[in-house]
């Protein structure tokens, strides 16, 4: 059983003859069903649970990598054996990863439902794919003097102001035993207070990496432990609180891909 959840506040909008083309390419491999819309964390996570109870045994996210990974952070509503699909309506960094070249090569991928395994990592209470990257704005006007990191083996250091992203590798062999990794870059131009906090964080991240300052520090670990803001935000605009621990939790997911190394269903 197929179901499809797309964002309705998504930036990358699908207008009616779009849609009628991929309906209609679903329908061909007879995996077509309506699009349900959700509009908040929140909604989506409620959406996923009753589709779970449901007995749906294929989850479908429709837009873009921003809505993949709003996705993916709320995915722990779901039981381990639902498979993933991704159908981008737009150029996608995930899509790619997975050799998915557009909306019709998706279709196509979906309807074989060849499955491969993948394990994600926790970021507080939600899970990222791939990358996450957290800024401390400022908050009442004021700004932490330092952020405390503290992995897994009890390594200790403050940073003053920074960017941090973390980075899933559990792909790469090498980091089975640290699979995370933390950067952190000096934070680039002053931000002005006359856009929205989402703006703002957004961008902050959304420039080439070369514009993203200087690096201040790179380490892997299992866990990581960030301290120092009360307003911590995500490049996806998500808050988090004083304390954010990273790679608590760990779960596999199933997501459909057309990549070499598939497992069957």
């Amino acid at each position: 059983m197929y179901r499809y959840v797309q964002n309705s506040l998504s930036k990358t909008r699908i207008d009616e003859q779009l849609s009628g083309k991929i309906h209609a390419e679903l329908a061909r491999h007879r995996i077509d069903s309506d699009f349900m819309p959700f509009s908040s964390e929140k909604e989506l996570s409620t959406l996923l649970e009753s589709l779970g109870q449901s007995g749906a045994t294929t989850i479908v996210v429709v837009g873009d990598d921003f809505d993949f990974n709003i996705f993916v952070g709320v995915i722990g509503k779901l039981d381990s054996v639902t498979a993933i699909g991704y159908l981008p309506v737009a150029k996608s960094k995930i899509a790619k990863n997975l050799q998915i070249g557009n909306w019709l090569d998706a279709v196509r991928a979906l309807s074989q439902r060849k499955i491969t395994e993948k394990i994600i990592y926790s970021i507080g209470s939600r899970y990222f794919y791939d990358a996450v990257y957290l800024s401390a704005p400022e908050s009442g006007g004021s700004k932490p003097k330092t952020i405390k990191i503290r992995t897994e083996g009890n390594l200790e250091l403050s940073l003053p102001l920074a960017k941090i992203g973390f980075e899933n590798l559990n792909e790469d062999h090498y980091f089975n035993n640290a699979p995370i990794q933390i950067s952190a870059h000096e934070p680039g131009e002053i931000i002005t207070k006359k856009s929205s906090l989402k703006s703002k964080i957004i961008n902050v991240f959304d420039k080439k990496h070369q514009n993203q300052g200087k690096l201040m520090l790179s380490l892997h670990s299992k866990i990581f432990n960030l301290e120092g803001s009360d307003n911590f935000v995500d490049n996806l605009g998500r808050k988090y609180k004083n304390t954010v621990v990273v790679g608590k939790n760990s779960r596999k997911i199933r997501i459909i891909s057309k990549k070499t190394n598939q497992k069957s269903n």
